[in-house]
């Protein structure tokens, strides 16, 4: 069968791209409809996985200069058990990567959202590396149709490490972001036991600040003490004391910007607002020293 590669924009304005296995244009944009929906007229491309080496390279070229016949099934793993005995060329390779890149990119795109710990380019290579040594040899025709199967693997594996990223725990009740803080918020109350931090978190907020500059030292050789300081940032903006804290607007603008629900990233904020990224780092180091310059002031 052949691997068609459809791009487009979906009539609810989702942009797609999938690869589907069929034996013509016709039937593949079949299967693509039951899938996805239907397709903004006009705003859509279908052609046949080809060889050439990164199709975003080419983004004007017509459907019709894409096309080339793509590798068999039987052939692609074929080439894979080469790659597997170290019987393979390099060439081979090639081949493999070309054949499963849009499938490979088109699950990492939707499925490899708000990751850290590997790249996108990464988890590319890490994926193909996958499909050559675990997916093909566990392929049995009598499961279905090869990238459907290979697809499923991917799609799975990609779920497992977004969950082990996400989650604490296997029960998935309880996300990283949550966990962490909890133990920051949990900290917060240990440095200042006297104060009841569900009746008054300015106060313990406050209190926590104005013991800072005795472990000012400390605090740029402890990792734990850096978390611990942007939660403390987290939630001064959160209960807007910074308002009442800073004089500037374009201090209150960058610790709402860096601090707030957004969570901008400095060179975010420094694209937003057209400005250096050296800029917005000075700006944020000095409201912070400014809300701490200020609670020792007047408390």
């Amino acid at each position: 069968m052949t691997v068609f590669e459809i791009i487009g924009t979906l009539t609810t304005g989702k942009e797609v791209h999938e690869s589907i296995e069929a034996d013509s244009e016709k039937k593949a944009m079949g299967i693509f409809r039951k899938r996805q929906g239907y397709l903004k007229k006009g705003k859509y491309q279908i052609y046949i996985q080809g060889q050439l080496p990164n199709l975003d390279d080419y983004p004007y070229l017509s459907p019709k200069q894409r096309l080339f016949q793509t590798e068999t099934v039987d052939t692609i793993i074929k080439l894979a058990e080469r790659i597997r005995n170290n019987t393979g060329t390099s060439e081979d390779y090639l081949t493999l990567k070309r054949y499963f890149s849009a499938t490979i990119r088109t699950s990492i795109k939707e499925k490899w959202i708000g990751m850290t710990k590997i790249s996108p380019k990464d988890m590319e290579d890490e994926l193909l590396t996958a499909i050559i040594t675990k997916y093909i040899p566990q392929y049995d025709r009598a499961r279905g149709k090869f990238l459907f199967f290979i697809r499923m693997k991917i799609n799975g594996y990609l779920m497992k490490q977004w969950n082990q990223e996400t989650y604490v725990n296997p029960d998935k009740d309880k996300s990283r972001p949550r966990y962490k803080e909890e133990q920051y918020a949990a900290m917060l109350i240990q440095t200042t036991p006297e104060i009841d931090y569900e009746e008054d978190e300015e106060t313990r907020l406050i209190t926590y600040a104005k013991g800072i500059q005795k472990r000012s030292q400390d605090l740029s050789k402890d990792s734990m003490e850096k978390d611990l300081m942007k939660y403390f940032y987290n939630r001064i903006v959160a209960l807007g004391l910074h308002k009442r804290f800073l004089k500037f607007p374009k201090q209150i603008l960058t610790m709402e910007l860096y601090y707030g629900s957004y969570s901008n990233k400095e060179r975010e904020i420094a694209f937003k607002r057209d400005r250096k990224q050296q800029t917005i780092h000075k700006t944020k180091k000095r409201a912070e020293q400014n809300i701490l310059t200020y609670i020792n002031k007047n408390f």
